[in-house]
Formats: C-alpha cells, structure tokens, sequence
C-alpha cells in the first residue's frame, strides 16, 4: 500500500508536473511517484556525457544525475504555459466593462419610481429600512421587487445608505452644500 507524504515543490514544478499527468492521463501522485523511483534506479548509475552546444558534459562526482530530458520537458511546457499566459492577458485586454442596463422585470420599473419618490420625499432624514419596506408594501410592492430597486438605483447614484437609511442624492448633494455655506 502506498504511503501518504508531503513534499514541498515550487510553484512551477507543481504546475508542470499537474499539465504533464493530464496529458498522459495520469495521477499527480502515480508521476510523482515515477520520477522517484527514476531517481532511486538511475542514483548510482554514471551517466554517459552529454553534448549540449557542442561540450561535452562530464558528471562531477558518480552521484550526477542527467536532467536533460526533464530540463527539455520543462522548456516544452514552460513555452506552452507562456503562450497559454499571453493569450489569457490578450482576452483580459479586450474585454468590454458591462453596462448598468434599467431592470425591466415586471413591478421593478413601477418599484424604482416608488422608490425614489418616497426617498425623494423623505428629505434629509431619509428613510430606515423598516420604514422604506413598510412603505412599498403599502405602495403594492413586495421584497423582491423593492430589493431589485434599491440595488439599480444604487448602482445609477439616484440613492445611498447613510447610518442605515437610504437618502436621496440631490438630498445628500443639497445638505452638504448648504452646510458649506454655513
């Protein structure tokens, strides 16, 4: 039975590793397991030399170990994750910010203008939420409707929270220039 480990790794190595094991369709774990077991067989094996750029590579002890098929293997990936990188950065770049369309669901258009009118009329003191849920029902609107509202009057400014009562903003706009007045 095999025997649950922790290992530390850095990031690279995981994600190579992960992308290497999908595409043979294979376990981290099983791949993992194999490179070890490579290390274990090949640890006290003299590896022939290498030529890479035209010198030969000699090991420098009989604990030397070829990594050039794992060096290649990362280069392959390592290209493959760049690519994969810049084509997630070129679809960031050409995203379009959505617009704050009106919510057009039946009762939302009819809530909104409730809404702003009893806020509106509130004045500066504004309305709690209690006292703005007991006026649109009053109003015929139920929750879903009057949340729907509040939310799309937010988003286009109409309306905000101040110590837990919404007020409108030509009220807020209103108070705060005449207290700047004096």
């Amino acid at each position: 039975m095999a025997k649950q480990v922790t290992i530390y790794i850095s990031p690279e190595i995981h994600k190579t590793f992960k992308i290497i094991a999908f595409e043979e369709g294979r376990t981290f774990s099983s791949l993992v397991s194999d490179a070890m077991n490579n290390y274990i067989n090949n640890r006290n094996k003299t590896p022939e030399p290498k030529i890479i750029r035209g010198k030969p590579l000699r090991p420098t002890d009989d604990k030397t170990i070829d990594i050039t098929p794992f060096v290649e293997a990362l280069d392959k990936y390592g290209d493959a994750i760049s690519e994969i990188r810049g084509e997630i950065a070129s679809l960031k770049s050409n995203l379009v910010p959505a617009t704050i369309d009106i919510p057009q669901a039946p009762g939302v258009v009819g809530a909104m203008d409730h809404a702003l009118k009893l806020i509106s009329d509130a004045g500066v003191k504004g309305l709690t939420g209690t006292m703005f849920q007991d006026l649109m029902k009053k109003g015929g609107f139920t929750l879903g409707p009057s949340r729907t509202a509040t939310a799309a009057l937010q988003r286009q400014e109409k309306i905000k929270r101040i110590q837990n009562r919404w007020v409108s903003y030509n009220i807020v706009a209103y108070s705060d220039i005449r207290n700047k007045r004096g």
